[in-house]
């Protein structure tokens, strides 16, 4: 039977969740601009058990409320880092133009969520990066033998990818950004972040995806906007 685990509670509302390939992490990211990355705990057994007997009834009702008291108190215990990633987009990157064209034809409430997109800053989406697949076979009948050149199955993971609202993307040192004592200042730029692209797309993203290991042209990161817009990225910029 899996074992529950105890609730997280973010600062801001989450738009996009996103789990580490092998730790028990999880990073989301929301709309102020942040990007929280929470561990998981499991809540202990004898919190979860039932009652074996009825006569102590009201006493373990007591117990039970003073354990999610405590229980709610701990939940910010989750929180391993929070880390601003997104930038308020100047009106000059919103290119009105563009999204007047993109409105036509369509119907009002499509267009008011696009037009909601661009008001004020917020992390999209989040993506841990891919572990690469295990036991795939090569045409070198040695390598597939040997040990020590098959993938080690707790890899993956190394880099957080965020995309905001404001078309800028960026890739996080993961063993950073998980760090309890990574937490920066608003708008600072961020020890963990390796690399950003602050006009990636003209208008939001709404989509994070990584390509598999084995694809043609490697592990690249896909990128999605508002305007329907796809563009590749080589994660190792």
């Amino acid at each position: 039977m899996a074992q529950p685990l105890k609730p997280i509670e973010c600062s801001a509302q989450p738009l996009s969740i996103s789990f580490h390939p092998f730790r028990d992490l999880v990073a989301a990211g929301l709309v102020d601009g942040t990007v929280e990355v929470h561990e998981l705990l499991g809540i202990p057994k004898s919190k979860t058990g039932g009652d074996d007997t009825m006569d102590d009834s009201s006493d373990d009702e007591d117990e039970d409320d003073e354990k999610l008291k405590t229980e709610s108190e701990d939940e910010a215990d989750t929180i391993l880092s929070s880390i601003y990633v997104a930038k308020a987009p100047p009106e000059s990157k919103l290119n009105p133009n563009m999204l007047t064209k993109i409105l036509d034809g369509q119907k009002d409430g499509q267009g008011a969520a696009i037009g909601k997109a661009t008001q004020g800053p917020s992390c999209r989406c989040v993506l841990f990066s891919r572990a690469p697949t295990t036991g795939v076979h090569t045409n070198n009948s040695k390598n597939d033998k040997d040990p020590s050149k098959e993938s080690n199955p707790q890899t993956g993971g190394e880099y957080l990818f965020t995309a905001c609202n404001g078309g800028s993307i960026r890739c996080l040192d993961s063993k950073l950004a998980c760090s309890i004592d990574a937490s920066g200042e608003e708008h600072e730029v961020h020890p963990s972040i390796l690399w950003s692209v602050e006009n990636a797309h003209s208008v939001g993203i709404n989509k994070l995806f990584q390509l598999p290991h084995s694809s043609p042209c490697g592990p690249l990161l896909v990128t999605g906007d508002d305007a329907g817009t796809i563009r590749l990225w080589d994660a190792k910029l």
